[in-house]
Formats: structure tokens, C-alpha cells, sequence
């Protein structure tokens, strides 16, 4: 049975279990076409393209599910049949909740239009009422930081405005479910940083959200859980970091025998780790590392700290931007020991420097700790956005 065609953002509830929000079983999507000679000659489709390839995936309510893969791979395929945009050729699809697809969101704007006008517009369309509209909108306004361009078409605004404007309108809506297709395209590193911060605000509240990007940080800021892409097949289903990694040393092109030898996969580091250290205090945990570059680098190194409980789930992660250049330094991470529970854990090491070097070594060190704490309040795999970094040398 084909998956139903819905108006994006209106309510869309089917019988599927309780806590699953999104449910896809065996979904295909198959683009025909002709070529020149047989579309004069013949009513027959002569080319075939399969966007999906047999995909199923369950999306737990309040997941965050990163989704990656090369251009082409289907992303946007899968993100228009979730929405009802288009419809599969076969298999089946479920939502339970209100769904928001943004999908080519800068497309949606009337560039004759002042942005003001079309925030009303788009608004109207998704069924907001008149009175949610004017409490809603000056938010969004003084969210997108465009207040002084409001009143000017939009086709006078530059890619990150309109990015900036499509982006605030889609995080302040209603929705149970988000599906956000490269929605920060174009946007600067302040203002994706302040989108992140919002769409973990919204997760926090339930919101189940699903993204498609190509931007690491977006995938390792915000997501719970990855999936890879390629030609239409999911190829892998697991850890942000480990997909990441996968998609980075692969392209995308993910075998099962190279998800099989991840651990023990050490190639193509950038930085030497020469020595590691925890320090478990009253109220702290400090992670202290000296770090030699092996190759020379002239982008920004980003490093970030993975802590994994004992049968290796993420519990959290901290990113670090390294300021400086540097050939070797002393680096600390010191993170509150109130979000971490008793136990045994682990610590993953993973670095990059866009677009080409990238390093991820799982199971650097492993540490105990004693939490008396009753109530350990994280969210598995969040930013730990009150983390301390220190850089010496």
C-alpha cells in the first residue's frame, strides 16, 4: 500500500506503536523516463532511476535522526515521500504527529514579496490562525535577527538571509515532527550556533526531528542516531561519530566489511595523541590530552570529546575549536560529574579539519565514576554545552 499524500504540517496519525513517530518499511521510489529516440518512436520508458531502494527505518518520538550521503543519494527523495510531496512506487510509511517538511526552503518565498509578508503568507498556508500569526511572527522576526530588512522584497536579500528567515519561520512552528533538508545552507557559524541551541530547545520538549546535511558539526551538535545513504539504500544505522567516520574514509560508498573493521580503524590520523588522562574530582571530571600535529593543517581543527558507557552507547560529546596553530599542546576538557552515572565508561577521540583531514579513535581511555545523584538529567548523546576547555602550548 502506498504511502497516503498529506498537506505538510497537518495533523497525520496512524495506528503504529505508541512511541514511534516516523515508521518506513520497504520503501522504493523509481523514476522512469525516456530517451530522445524512444520518447518519438515509442510510449515505452526506456531509463530507470531508483532514488529508494527498499528503505526501512523507525524514528522514535523525541529522536534526533542525522541523515548523510553524497548528492544524489536519496536524502531529499526519502524527506519528500516522509512528507507526501511525492509518492513512493512501493512500501509504506506512517506519522504519528504534526509534520513539518522543509525541503528546499528558500524556493518557498515570493521574491517579489517583503519577507514580512511572506512569513504571513507561509504561515496562512500552513493553517496557523490569524491570532497565532501576529503573536508568532514578531518572534520569528527577532529570532532571524532581520529586523531591519523585513520590509524589503525578498529577492533583495542575499542566500544567508534568506536562509536565516526560512530557517527561524520552520523551528517556530507547532510541529511534533520536523523534517529539516538542509535548512542551514548559507547560514553563518553565529547564527547556525544559535539554531542549534533552538532545535535542542525543541527536541528537549519531545519534537522528534530528522535532518539531512553535509555539515559535520550539524550531524555531531544535534543527532542521537545516523543513517548513511548511498544510491538509495541504507547502508548504515547507528553512532553519529562511527558514521561520520564511515562516510568520511568511504564517500558514502559504505560496505558491510568496513563497518565490520571500524574499531579497530586508525588510518589516516592527523594528530598524534601522546599522552591521556582522567581526573576524577568532587564536582569535576577533567580530560586531559597533549596533542602533536603530524601534518600541517591551515584550516581550524575542531576535537571532540565522546563519552560512551559500558556497552559503548554515547552518553555526550564536547567540541572544541582549536584557536591556534600549533605543533604540539596541552589540552583539558572539564565536564560537570553530575551528568555522568555510576559505572564504567569510555572516551572516543574525534578530530577534523574541513573539507579534508579527519580522525576518529574509539576507546582512547576508560574511566569509572560514582554518582550519588538521583536524577541524572542528559539526553543520550547531547552537547555538553557547560564544558571548560583549557590550551597550553
Amino acid at each position: 500500500m502506498c504511502f497516503q499524500k498529506k498537506k505538510v504540517s497537518l495533523q497525520t496519525t496512524y495506528n503504529i506503536s505508541s512511541d514511534i513517530a516516523v515508521k518506513a518499511e520497504k520503501l522504493s521510489k523509481i523514476y522512469r523516463y525516456r530517451g530522445l529516440i524512444s520518447s518519438i518512436f515509442s510510449g515505452k520508458y526506456s531509463h530507470e532511476v531508483h532514488a529508494l531502494n527498499d528503505f526501512s527505518f523507525n524514528v522514535k518520538k523525541g529522536e534526533v535522526l542525522g541523515l548523510i550521503g553524497s548528492n544524489g543519494s536519496g536524502k531529499s527523495t526519502l524527506m519528500k515521500v516522509l512528507s507526501g510531496v511525492t509518492q513512493p512506487s512501493s512500501g509504506t510509511a506512517e506519522i504519528d504527529g504534526k509534520l513539518l517538511a522543509a525541503i528546499e526552503v528558500s524556493g518557498g518565498f515570493n521574491p517579489d514579496l517583503t519577507g514580512y509578508n511572506n512569513l504571513v503568507l507561509t504561515a496562512k498556508i500552513w493553517g496557523y490562525t490569524k491570532e497565532y500569526i501576529h503573536k508568532i511572527i514578531p518572534e520569528i522576526i527577532d529570532f532571524s535577527e532581520l529586523k531591519d530588512f523585513i520590509h524589503l522584497p525578498v529577492k533583495k536579500y542575499s542566500s544567508g538571509m534568506i536562509s536565516r528567515l526560512a530557517s527561524s519561520l520552520i523551528i517556530h512552528s507547532d510541529a511534533d515532527i520536523f523534517l529539516l533538508d538542509e535548512v542551514l545552507n548559507g547560514s553563518d557559524l553565529s547564527f547556525r550556533r544559535k539554531m542549534h541551541k533552538r532545535i535542542i530547545e525543541e527536541n528537549q520538549k519531545g519534537k522528534t526531528i530528522i535532518i539531512a546535511s553535509h555539515t559535520i558539526n550539524d550531524i555531531l551538535a544535534l543527532c542521537t542516531r545516523t543513517i548513511i545513504i548511498h544510491q538509495g539504500k541504507k547502508v548504515f544505522d547507528g553512532n553519529p561519530f562511527q558514521a561520520l567516520h564511515l562516510y568520511r574514509e568511504t564517500g558514502g560508498n559504505s560496505k558491510q566489511e568496513s563497518i565490520n573493521e571500524f574499531k579497530g580503524h586508525y588510518t589516516n590520523t592527523f594528530i598524534e595523541i601522546n599522552d591521556f588522562i582522567v581526573n576524577t574530582e568532587e564536582e569535576w571530571i577533567k580530560f586531559k590530552m597533549s596533542l602533536s600535529l603530524k601534518v600541517p593543517i591551515k584550516e581550524k581543527i575542531s576535537l571532540v570529546l565522546i563519552l560512551n558507557n559500558n556497552i559503548d552507547s554515547p552518553i555526550a560529546h564536547a567540541i572544541f575549536e582549536i584557536p591556534d596553530k600549533f605543533e604540539t599542546t596541552q589540552i583539558t576538557c572539564t565536564i560537570p560529574r553530575r551528568i555522568m552515572g555510576s559505572g564504567h565508561h569510555f572516551v572516543t577521540i574525534a578530530a577534523f579539519s574541513e573539507p579534508d583531514h579527519w580522525m576518529f579513535i574509539p576507546r582512547i581511555c576508560g574511566f569509572s565514576s560514582q554518582n550519588d545523584t538521583e536524577k541524572i538529567v542528559f539526553i543520550p548523546g547531547m552537547l555538553l554545552s557547560d564544558a571548560q576547555w583549557e590550551m597550553n602550548g
